[in-house]
């Protein structure tokens, strides 16, 4: 079984070099998962009777921007024991 020319090696190694470059601009190395706040609370953290883009989860999460993921739980009406007992 022969071996790769000289000329042949440069060039498999020349194409390889290539191809990692290539993924790397590509397929970026992946940051670090974006945090997520999780808000648990009652009808205040709910937004009720008010439109949801102007409760204060809503505006904490156009603060934070793309740094962090806000998720609302709140339940409207919801307790300090219910909470607990949800969780």
């Amino acid at each position: 079984m022969m071996g790769f020319s000289t000329g042949q090696r440069k060039k498999k190694q020349t194409q390889g070099w290539l191809l990692l470059i290539l993924l790397l601009v590509i397929c970026p190395l992946s940051a670090a998962p974006q945090p997520t706040v999780l808000i648990m609370g009652d009808s205040l953290s709910a937004a009720y009777g008010i439109e949801q883009d102007a409760g204060w989860v809503s505006l904490l999460q156009n603060r934070l921007g793309d740094k962090a993921e806000v998720v609302n739980a709140s339940i409207s009406g919801e307790t300090t024991s219910g909470g607990r007992e949800n969780a």
